[in-house]
């Protein structure tokens, strides 16, 4: 039995959800009007929805939570038809389930909507625990917090954080993971350059090389 464990970011490292954040979005602010025109371009759609929409909202209290409601009543509903795998997804966990590597994941995402999108997009199954942003009623867990609280609830001493964004990597680093930057998500090639991840990787085929390279891939009875 290997005692080897990975954690995954979920937007912009396993799944693309951005066209499916972006009409919800929409359809929220024309609701919801915010004080100024949103640039959907410049959105952090790896942010939690409170801090992207504290951010629209100009920290109007009474706005942001009408638009949290609102937002999680279409999102949480939806059937993710918009929201998709990226490539060799699926074969990549089903090799690490065969190969008896743990997996988890640490997502800004609240709960809610991650474990309808695993459900529906049949992933269920392939993560030994989740943690979103919202598992703590009315306090946001940051990314390191996540990443720190899976390490230490499945006491994991070889262990990799695999995601898109710097906040990934650092919370990686700041529990003593191997850390694999992805460069086809949500986050510039130029500032998942600046982060001391031990690998960049542009698909997750790629992953298989660095996996057997350090050891993942030998079983320990």
């Amino acid at each position: 039995m290997n005692d080897k464990h990975i954690i995954f970011d979920l937007d912009g490292t396993l799944i693309d959800s951005k066209s499916e954040i972006i009409s919800t979005y929409k359809k929220v602010f024309s609701d919801i009007i915010p004080p100024t025109p949103v640039d959907f371009s410049a959105l952090n759609y790896s942010a939690t929805l409170t801090s992207i929409l504290q951010g629209v909202y100009v920290g109007d209290t009474n706005l942001i939570q009408e638009a949290k409601l609102r937002f999680a009543d279409i999102y949480d509903h939806s059937s993710y038809e918009d929201t998709l795998l990226y490539p060799f997804v699926h074969e990549l966990l089903a090799k690490l389930k065969e190969k008896d590597i743990i997996c988890h994941i640490a997502t800004n995402k609240r709960l809610v909507p991650t474990l309808n999108i695993l459900k529906q997009k049949k992933m269920s199954d392939f993560f030994s625990s989740i943690k979103a942003s919202d598992m703590i009623q009315g306090i946001i867990t940051s990314k390191k917090e996540m990443v720190s609280g899976i390490c230490k609830e499945n006491k994991i001493n070889v262990g990799m954080m695999i995601g898109d964004s710097i906040q990934d990597i650092e919370s990686g680093v700041n529990s003593g993971l191997m850390t694999v930057a992805v460069g086809y998500g949500y986050e510039t090639t130029e500032n998942l350059l600046k982060v001391k991840s031990d690998y960049l990787i542009y698909h997750l085929s790629e992953l298989d090389t660095i996996l057997e390279k350090n050891g993942y891939y030998h079983k320990h009875n």
